[in-house]
């Protein structure tokens, strides 16, 4: 259940972001992308490294977007498969649903194309692949 993993995970950044809120006192929890010079991540991993460091997502909207995320694309099995594969798409209407939520237009590229891109944040995003 690596979906389960990387909720989790996003609940301990969570908590890592409100420390160093504390620790600077600020008014408001801190972005990720700010305090991180890389965020990667393979499969559903690789989504949260778009919303938090391309998308500059707050962790709080992170979270909720991406069990909305999950909840859509993954819930409906492809007949007769045993692993979690998903409509190709229902994950392409989340993303777009995902990326208007950020801000963008829904057809809006991943990479930066005109530079306008200012976070020192690098991010990657790894394939999964089901044999």
């Amino acid at each position: 259940r690596r979906r389960n993993s990387d909720l989790s995970e996003l609940v301990i950044l969570k908590e890592i972001m409100a420390r160093i809120q504390h620790l600077e006192e600020l008014p408001t929890l801190p972005l990720p992308c700010n305090y991180f010079d890389l965020i990667g991540g393979v499969g559903t991993g690789g989504l949260i490294a778009l919303m938090l460091g391309r998308l500059k997502m707050p962790i709080d909207t992170a979270i909720k977007e991406y069990v909305n995320f999950t909840e859509r694309v993954f819930s409906k099995k492809k007949v007769g498969r045993t692993i979690n594969v998903y409509r190709a798409t229902e994950f392409e209407y989340a993303m777009k649903t995902l990326i208007k939520t950020a801000g963008y237009r829904g057809d809006s590229l991943m990479r930066d194309q005109d530079g306008q891109d200012t976070s020192e944040c690098l991010r990657y995003v790894e394939s999964q692949l089901f044999l």
